[in-house]
């Protein structure tokens, strides 16, 4: 059993892309009393145990998706991010990260509706009111989701030598330098 002071969640970074392309996170409000009332999160569990596995944990970060978020589980992508950690004044909460792909289905709800839980699909999480920790699991999804970096522009000249394609002139090709001309 973990202790009252270190307290470990399995948290979900539940992604969607929009029909114009835009991805969508999943947020869910905590209470309106406690520790962060009123506050917006990602949807998360806590573990019960230090030696749960990354499975049973899943399973339960994805049957609280599904029973408490109104979230359609099948078919999700999963990986594993790594962990934030967080310190109050009083115990310290670290979240793991479980970054979760939603495949947008004809059946799906453009807003869940749940019974009790307030959840919204949003584009710009750090405009909602959210926590430290949820702003430090944010910067981990940007970092570890950044797209590799795009190739670089070609020159004009590299530019113009593909789109001539086959056709290249001698002067471009050594065959062409080294090839005495007649007069």
């Amino acid at each position: 059993m973990l202790s009252a002071r270190c307290v470990q969640f399995t948290t979900a970074v539940l992604v969607r892309h929009s029909a114009s392309g835009q991805t969508e996170y999943l947020l869910s409000k905590r209470p309106e009393e406690g520790l962060l009332a009123g506050l917006w999160e990602f949807p998360c569990v806590q573990d019960t145990s230090s030696s749960q596995t990354r499975k049973s944990r899943l399973k339960q970060l994805l049957d609280h998706l599904r029973d408490a978020c109104a979230v359609d589980v099948q078919g999700l992508k999963s990986s594993s991010l790594g962990e934030v950690s967080h310190t109050f004044s009083h115990r310290l909460h670290t979240y793991r990260v479980e970054y979760l792909e939603l495949v947008k289905g004809e059946g799906q709800e453009e807003e869940p509706k749940t019974g009790g839980t307030d959840v919204r699909w949003v584009q710009d999480v750090k405009s909602m009111a959210i926590s430290t920790a949820v702003r430090k699991i944010m910067s981990l999804v940007s970092t570890s989701t950044a797209k590799a970096p795009t190739a670089p522009t070609p020159t004009k000249r590299k530019a113009k030598a593909e789109s001539v394609g086959a056709k290249r002139s001698k002067s471009s090709t050594l065959d062409g330098f080294l090839v005495k001309k007649e007069k």
